[in-house]
């Protein structure tokens, strides 16, 4: 199965270990470190070649992932299992992009206006003949090639809103999660209570991580912590919302 442990505590098992910025250690059975670097390697150019259906871990392998301490930052001894149905999907980097873009333009909208030949000010005279004077043709006085004419193609109120589907931003939620726990970049703490709420504690707390600091390296690596409590409330938040956007489609036929 695939395991991750804390470094320090963390002797050579059953193989070699591929090293995370976080200071953590995703343990695989390989035989050399060589090894586990060319299959890591091969893992990683094997996702990207069949993105839409390559899955980032073995299907049969247990996701276990280890609690931290929060004050310490030490290990606690305790585990939490993931469920593959959130933590294992394939890596697919335009479902990513889509949701990417739906939130960066959500709400985006412009309201300027110009304008146009239908708006300005001015009678529908024609102003010169048809014909006669040896020049081109003009119909309206308001028109974008004459001075105080209007703006052509001038700007105008846009909504550069995008439409997902709701089934599709789920699923953009449970690949960017399948993502961080193969990028090494979810971290479990038991809570994040404090003995007093004062920023000289935390920083204090942030102060005794060395090396491989659980904060600063959340901060600085877009780390995602998660605490027991709050991952069992996020699973169960996807459940039910997975059992209402595909009631229709679970529901037995009649």
């Amino acid at each position: 199965g695939i395991y991750l442990q804390p470094e320090k505590r963390v002797q050579r098992q059953t193989g070699p270990s591929v090293h995370s910025p976080s200071g953590f250690i995703l343990f695989c059975v390989h035989e050399s470190g060589d090894q586990a670097r060319a299959d890591r390697k091969n893992d990683e150019a094997r996702i990207l070649q069949r993105p839409w259906a390559t899955f980032p871990f073995p299907k049969t392998a247990e996701l276990q992932m280890p609690v931290y301490d929060f004050v310490s930052g030490e290990y606690s001894g305790e585990n939490v299992s993931l469920d593959h149905k959130y933590f294992n999907l394939p890596l697919r980097r335009d479902i990513i992009h889509n949701i990417f873009d739906y939130h960066r333009k959500f709400g985006w909208r412009t309201f300027k206006t110009t304008l146009t030949k239908g708006t300005t000010a001015g009678s529908g005279v024609k102003p010169f003949p048809q014909k006669g004077r040896g020049k081109a043709r003009q119909g309206n006085k308001r028109s974008p090639l004459l001075i105080g004419g209007a703006k052509a193609h001038g700007k105008v109120p846009r909504d550069f809103t995008i439409e997902l589907n709701r089934k599709y931003k789920l699923l953009g939620l449970k690949t960017m999660l399948s993502t961080c726990l193969f990028e090494n970049k979810l971290i479990f703490i038991q809570n994040e209570s404090i003995e007093f709420p004062k920023t000289k504690i935390l920083d204090g707390i942030v102060r005794n991580f060395k090396g491989s600091k659980l904060l600063k390296g959340a901060v600085k690596h877009d780390f995602v912590i998660f605490t027991k409590e709050g991952l069992e409330q996020l699973e169960l938040i996807l459940d039910n919302t997975e059992q209402d956007y595909y009631r229709m489609g679970n529901a037995p036929r009649e």
